[in-house]
């Protein structure tokens, strides 16, 4: 004898009234969601929990290998590793404001004080004159008698000169009062004692001039 199984009831869609079987989800009319209950609503519940815990232990593994992985290289606390994971925190403190202020030039160099020339001595290749209000000692060159005029006085010093003797000049001796008055004198160099003069009666012997020292007094 055969057992007929009874069919399962049908249901009817609360929204549409649409028939319906058992552990559908959707209505295929109106397209609403279908209440489940009793043996589908614990296999509608399972079908989503176990992908979503599958996916939580692959997780939590994929992290205890990362901190293991840090801890092997870089050798620190696995706690302190896995915190430097967090964000770095920004400060919303608002930068400093640049100065507006206009920076100085430079400093302005003060010019070196002047400093005092002293008069450049006479050419070398022009007669002088003795300084006036000077006594001294000069190597005379030549005494030429006052008659003979001062233009053949100046010719002996301008040849003085060629031949390189230093600060060669034409006096008067009738202006001094220690040479003898008449003559027109014929001089090289302007010292302040005799021992200086006697160093340059050597030079103006070397050239040719029978040189010799005389005082030259006011």
């Amino acid at each position: 004898m055969t057992t007929a199984t009874a069919a399962p009831p049908e249901l009817d869609c609360p929204r549409c009234g649409s028939p319906v079987a058992r552990g559908q989800e959707y209505c295929l009319e109106c397209g609403g969601r279908l209440p489940l209950d009793g043996d589908d609503a614990v296999r509608s519940s399972s079908s989503w929990l176990w992908p979503v815990l599958v996916a939580l232990v692959v997780a939590a593994l994929a992290t205890a290998g990362v901190v293991a992985y840090r801890v092997a290289t870089e050798g620190g606390d696995p706690e302190l590793v896995a915190t430097t994971d967090q964000p770095a925190v920004i400060p919303t403190t608002a930068p400093p404001e640049l100065s507006t202020t206009t920076s100085a030039g430079p400093p302005t160099t003060a010019p070196p004080p002047a400093t005092t020339t002293p008069p450049s001595p006479p050419p070398q290749n022009r007669v002088v004159s003795w300084p006036d209000g000077r006594n001294g000692y000069t190597v005379v060159l030549a005494s030429l008698p006052e008659t003979g005029g001062r233009p053949a006085a100046v010719a002996k010093a301008r040849a003085a000169l060629r031949a390189g003797l230093p600060q060669v000049g034409v006096l008067r001796s009738g202006d001094y009062s220690s040479l003898h008055p008449g003559y027109l004198v014929v001089f090289s160099g302007v010292y302040p004692t005799n021992a200086a003069a006697q160093k340059a009666v050597g030079t103006a012997t070397d050239a040719g001039y029978q040189a010799y020292i005389r005082p030259i007094t006011q």
